[in-house]
C-alpha cells in the first residue's frame, strides 16, 4: 500500500478487476441467465457496499453505517440481524455509546483483514456488556488498556479494520432495537494521517477481490455435495465471511428440479436463537419482502414429536415451514445456532418428490 499511483490509475484497476470478476462469476453458471444476473447483481451491490465502507467512511471520523439493506446484502446475511459497521485503526481511540434496547440480542465485534483472511481481533456479547439500571452503556477501544478503568474495554491490534454490530430478532414488531453511536477520542503518537486517494482506490480493488473469492470460495466448497450438510463452523470459507463467536452454524447446498423437494429435519437444541434460511449461489439471503425464505426458533411450528421440519421448494407443498426457493434450481440453506448450552444436531436431509410430500 506505499506505491503512488493516481487516483485514476487505481481506478482503472477497480474497472479492470470488475471485468475479471464478472467472467468469473460467469463461469459457475454456464448457461444459466437467470444465475448469472443473479451473480452481477450480486458483483454490483458488493461493489456499492465496498464504496462506502472504504470511500465514504473515514477512522478518524467514525460512524456507523447499515451493513445490510433489503437491496444489498453479502457474506450468508441473516435477515433477522441488523448490522451496522464503523471503521476503526489502531492508532486511533474510540468510544461508543449507547443503550441495549429490548433485541434479543446485541453485540460489538472488531475485526482485522491480513494477508492470511479475516480474524476476531475483539467480541463483547450483550451478556458480558456492562451497563447501569437503565441499559445504558460506554465502550472504549483502544490498543492500549484505559489507565482510568472503563466500564467496557475492546481491544485494537494491528490490521484492524472495522467494528460491526449485531442485533437479533425473533419478532421485530414487539422488539426494541438497541442504539449507539461512536466518535474518535484521541491518538496514539503523532497525529495520524488519511492515505492518498490513489491507495483508498487501489484498497477498493483489492477488498472487492478478497471479497468475490472469499465467496466463490466458500459457494465452490460447500456445493461439492449437494442436499446434504456440508459445512459447520470450521468448515472451510466460513472464517473469511466474518462470522461471530457466538454462533454455530451449519448448513449445505439445495440442487432440485422443480417437482423436488428437500426435506431438513432437526431437533430444536435449547439455545438463545436460532434459525434457517436460504441464500442465493452467492450467498445473499433471499428476498425475505415477497416470500418465506427463513424461519426462527419462534416462527417455526413444531411436529408432534418436538422436531421441526423445513421443506425446500419451488413451489408451495400445502405443508407448514415452507422455504421458497423462487424458482432457483440451486441455492444454498444455512442454520445458526446462538449461544446453544449443547452441541447442535445435525439436520437430516431427504430429497424428495413434491408429490409425495402432498400424499
Amino acid at each position: 500500500m506505499t506505491e503512488n499511483i493516481s487516483p485514476v490509475e487505481a481506478w482503472s484497476e477497480v474497472l479492470d478487476y470488475l471485468d475479471v470478476a464478472g467472467h468469473e462469476i460467469s463461469q459457475r453458471v454456464s448457461g444459466d441467465p437467470a444465475a448469472e444476473a443473479e451473480g452481477c447483481r450480486f458483483l454490483s451491490r458488493l461493489f456499492a457496499s465496498m464504496r462506502l465502507f472504504l470511500l465514504e467512511q473515514d477512522p478518524q471520523h467514525p460512524d456507523f453505517v447499515p451493513v445490510m439493506t433489503p437491496t444489498r446484502k453479502f457474506f450468508a446475511d441473516n435477515p433477522d440481524t441488523l448490522y451496522h459497521r464503523s471503521p476503526v485503526r489502531e492508532d486511533l481511540v474510540y468510544r461508543v455509546t449507547g443503550n441495549v434496547g429490548r433485541c434479543t440480542y446485541l453485540s460489538f465485534c472488531v475485526y482485522a483483514v491480513g494477508e492470511k483472511g479475516t480474524r476476531i481481533v475483539s467480541d463483547l456479547p450483550d451478556g458480558e456488556l456492562k451497563t447501569n439500571a437503565d441499559g445504558d452503556f460506554e465502550i472504549v477501544l483502544s490498543a492500549e488498556e484505559p489507565k482510568v478503568s472503563a466500564s467496557n474495554w475492546m481491544k485494537l491490534e494491528p490490521g484492524v479494520r472495522s467494528l460491526v454490530t449485531r442485533q437479533y430478532y425473533l419478532d421485530r414488531a414487539r422488539e426494541t432495537p438497541a442504539r449507539y453511536e461512536i466518535a474518535c477520542v484521541g491518538s496514539r503518537g503523532s497525529a495520524p494521517t488519511a492515505p492518498p486517494a490513489g491507495q483508498q482506490f487501489r484498497m477498493l480493488r483489492d477488498t472487492l477481490e478478497r471479497a468475490v473469492k472469499a465467496t466463490l470460495r466458500a459457494g465452490d466448497a460447500w456445493s461439492a455435495k449437494p442436499n446434504t450438510i456440508s459445512f459447520a463452523s470450521d468448515a472451510q470459507g466460513v472464517a473469511d465471511l466474518f462470522p461471530t463467536p457466538d454462533n454455530q452454524y451449519t448448513g449445505g447446498w439445495f440442487r432440485l428440479d422443480p417437482e423436488e423437494a428437500l426435506v431438513l429435519t432437526i431437533e430444536p437444541p435449547d439455545c438463545r436463537y436460532w434459525n434457517v434460511h436460504l441464500l442465493t449461489r452467492w450467498l445473499e439471503s433471499l428476498d425475505g419482502r415477497r416470500a418465506c425464505v427463513s424461519f426462527n426458533k419462534s416462527q417455526t411450528v413444531l411436529q408432534k414429536d418436538g422436531t421441526a421440519r423445513f421443506i425446500i421448494a419451488a413451489r408451495d407443498p400445502g405443508l407448514p415451514n415452507w422455504l421458497d426457493t423462487g424458482g432457483r434450481a440451486e441455492g444454498c440453506f444455512a442454520f445458526r445456532w446462538l449461544q446453544a448450552e449443547t452441541t447442535p444436531p445435525t439436520p437430516r436431509c431427504e430429497r424428495v418428490l413434491l408429490r409425495e410430500l402432498s400424499e
